[in-house]
Formats: C-alpha cells, structure tokens, sequence
C-alpha cells in the first residue's frame, strides 16, 4: 500500500508551458538559440555513470553557464517550479512530501542529447529532490516503430521484467517542462 502514495504520477507528475524569457521573441525562437548553445556543449563524451546509447550527455554541470540563453532557461522555469512546489501539501512522514518548503536552489543542469535510433536509459536522480525535463528539440520519425517513441516514461525500471512497463507516459513534444519527485 506504500508504492501508490509514493509514486502517484498523476499527482507529482505536472507540465508546464515555459513562456520566452526577456530578449526572445517567441518560445520557438529561444528553443532555437538554446539548441544551438547546447549542441555546442556536446563533445561525445559521457561522464561515467551517465551512458546514453547513440547520444551524449554534457560532462560539466551547466548552472555554472554565463550564456545568456541558459540563465534565461533557468529564470524560464522558475516560476513552474515555484509552482510545483506550492501545490505540495508538507506530510512529515512522506518520503518527498516531508521536504517541502519555499524554497529551493537548482541543483544541477545537464543536457541529454540522443541521436537516432539512441535512447536514455530510465534513471533516477539520488542527488535531488524535484526533476525535470524539457524538449529544446525534437526529430519527428518518419514512421516510427513505436508510436510512443522519444516520450518519457515513468514506473518502469531500467531492466523491466515481463509485464512490468510504463504507468505514465508524457509525450515528447517540444517546449514543456516536465516536473517530477527525482526517484521517479
């Protein structure tokens, strides 16, 4: 009866339209310019305990960025956040619940890129305490094979027995910010 309180997707699970930050014109013209920044980040070199078939992750933690096109993401997201964390009701003995407060500091920004026919393993973030995601770019297959492909998925852990898949799914579309408990 443990596992439904704590990994109740519909309720932790939440998206949110991040609007352009200051000096863009469009949300689809800072994606652009910050697709262009994040490319340039990826060397090809994973760190170690991040390997991403047919991709790459960026091997420095991007908050310590002075591009003008990663603070303006930061500043971006930080009323969802904000927001996120307000719909929390504090429960002391909830396992992510019973941190809740008013504030909070980014952690860590990192940049997955995948290549065709790559994937990102499902992982677990044990250094936080909310997650995210967010689509800068997406490459629509031409037929995939799996309707659902690119999407994020949650409850399925990286080595799934038989019949264990996804209970949530949240497409991948470009632009959204998917906020999340970090062990999901």
């Amino acid at each position: 009866a443990f596992y439904p309180t704590i990994c109740d997707y519909e309720r932790f699970v939440r998206v949110y339209d991040i609007q352009a930050p200051r000096g863009y014109f469009t949300a689809e013209n800072f994606n652009a310019s910050l697709g262009d920044v994040l490319r340039g980040q990826h060397r090809g070199i994973n760190p170690l305990d991040h390997q991403i078939p047919n991709g790459s992750q960026t091997n420095r933690n991007l908050l310590h960025s002075h591009d003008p096109a990663i603070k303006g993401f930061l500043t971006a997201v930080e009323g969802a956040v904000r927001d996120y964390i307000s719909r929390l009701q504090a429960e002391p003995h909830h396992p992510f619940l019973r941190r809740t407060r008013e504030r909070f500091r980014f952690q860590g920004l990192w940049s997955a890129r995948v290549l065709q026919d790559g994937y990102l393993p499902n992982p677990v973030h044990d250094r936080g305490w909310i997650s995210s995601a967010y689509y800068v770019a997406t490459i629509p297959p031409e037929r995939p094979r799996d309707p659902r492909n690119g999407w994020l998925k949650f409850g399925e852990p990286n080595r799934p027995p038989a019949n264990c898949g996804p209970e949530k799914w949240v497409e991948a579309k470009l632009g959204p910010l998917v906020l999340f408990p970090s062990y999901m």
